[in-house]
């Protein structure tokens, strides 16, 4: 898939979902979101390139767990959005299932 539709999808089901939620249904709030997802999902991805590009794609596969990857990224991601609006469990939890819906749709598509 094209990088910058990547980037596009995800920003847009993680918006999505962050909008279901009332207390982040705010114009700083999807800004910052859409800012942190654009970060992270292009820094992702090229890496992910980066590493088939230049090593055996089974090597990648094989070594670097993409899970593992999404879990520094969802940790990431929360840093990003607690220095922005304050760290709680709930911002924890909204991260980690905004980014479990995002990837599941990911591979789906």
């Amino acid at each position: 898939m094209n990088l910058l539709i990547a980037c596009f999808l995800t920003c847009l089901i993680e918006g999505a979902f962050f909008c279901c939620f009332r207390s982040t249904r705010n114009v700083k709030f999807l800004t910052a979101s859409v800012g942190v997802n654009t970060l992270t999902n292009l820094s992702l991805n090229l890496f992910l390139r980066f590493l088939i590009y230049h090593y055996d794609y089974d090597l990648v596969l094989n070594s670097l767990s993409v899970l593992g990857l999404e879990g520094f990224i969802v940790v990431w991601e929360f840093v990003m959005y607690g220095l922005l609006f304050g760290f709680s469990r709930r911002l924890f939890l909204l991260v980690f299932l905004a980014n479990l819906v995002s990837y599941l749709a990911s591979y789906l598509l």
